[in-house]
């Protein structure tokens, strides 16, 4: 078989010419399936190794990335602010929909600073969850308002 192979790649026969090009779409083919398996494969891992928002935020916390108590609270109310708005979901299923529609929420009658800071707070839990490999890519980076 492998001889029959290359035959064909050196022939000149336009017949045969025509079973390389099926080949060759054939394996394009494969490879485009086998290039979205792939893909789904490791989605399933992120989402499978995903906790819910509470749990995130739990662990976040627990890193103390705050050493001042009213700013930690701060980021505490922010975090279950964001949970009340999207549901204690696994966090690798919050997407850039769920958090544009949480900053117009947010913004409700609301200084531009307090927005800000709170969405700076989820923000920074959704770069530990990257970090942790969580979730592939912080949905709220780049957010502009």
């Amino acid at each position: 078989m492998i001889g029959q192979q290359k035959h064909l790649e050196y022939t000149e026969d336009p017949e045969e010419d025509g079973l390389i090009e099926f080949v060759n779409e054939r394996g394009a083919k494969a490879l485009e399936i086998y290039r979205e398996w792939k893909a789904k494969k490791a989605k399933d891992s992120l989402a499978s190794n995903s906790p819910n928002i509470a749990i995130a935020s739990e662990r976040y916390s627990a890193t103390s990335p705050y050493p001042n108590a009213k700013t930690a609270r701060e980021c505490e109310h922010a975090l279950e602010q964001f949970q009340g708005f999207v549901g204690n979901v696994p966090i690798s299923s919050v997407d850039v929909i769920n958090v544009h529609d949480f900053a117009e929420f947010v913004g409700t009658n609301r200084s531009r600073k307090l927005i800000d800071k709170k969405l700076s707070y989820v923000r920074k839990m959704f770069d530990y969850a990257v970090r942790k490999g969580w979730v592939g890519n912080n949905v709220f980076a780049g957010l502009k308002l």
